[in-house]
């Protein structure tokens, strides 16, 4: 199972790493793929999450969701 999120305001590799770090520290995340230049997240999953619980993890990291596919 995987969650594909567009991640705004991250500019450089300090960004992508607090996204990681704060995505990678939820529950049942397995796996987190940034691509920087567009902000494309993915979040690979080993159980089924609340796309909420994802949210709030970028939101406290200091970033911003702008779309979930």
């Amino acid at each position: 199972m995987e969650t594909v999120m567009y991640v705004e305001g991250m500019t450089c590799k300090h960004c992508k790493m607090r996204v990681e770090k704060g995505l990678g520290g939820v529950s049942g995340v397995k796996t987190v793929t940034i691509d920087l230049t567009t902000g494309k997240t993915v979040v690979e999953l080993k159980k089924t999450l609340d796309t909420q619980v994802l949210i709030d993890a970028v939101k406290e990291a200091g970033y911003r969701v702008s779309k979930v596919e």
